[in-house]
């Protein structure tokens, strides 16, 4: 497949977290700093809730949030390699679910 670069890691990873918890909740706006010898260093994010805004505290907007992220991200090879699929987005309902690429 194709190879994964550094720059893949923090979209590939907000992807997983809203796999990772059925679509309840999405981390992302990761910013930070990456080295050889100890990885990345990521700070600040911003944690979007489907179950509503706030909860994450000022910057969580909920499920508009986790769509708004999911309008620009494109899946990378790290992505495709965890075996993510593309979130099919439910507007005002249960949490957001995964569905087929």
């Amino acid at each position: 497949g194709e190879e994964v670069e550094v720059d893949d890691v923090p979209q590939a990873f907000s992807h997983f977290t809203h796999t990772a918890t059925e679509g309840r909740n999405l981390v992302c706006d990761l910013q930070g700093v990456w080295n050889e010898a100890d990885g990345f260093m990521l700070t600040d994010p911003v944690i979007h809730h489907a179950s509503g805004k706030g909860r994450g505290g000022r910057t969580d907007r909920g499920k508009q949030g986790i769509s708004k992220f999911f309008e620009s991200h494109h899946c990378n090879p790290l992505c495709k390699r965890l075996g993510l699929t593309a979130p099919v987005l439910v507007g005002e309902g249960p949490p957001l679910r995964e569905g087929p690429s």
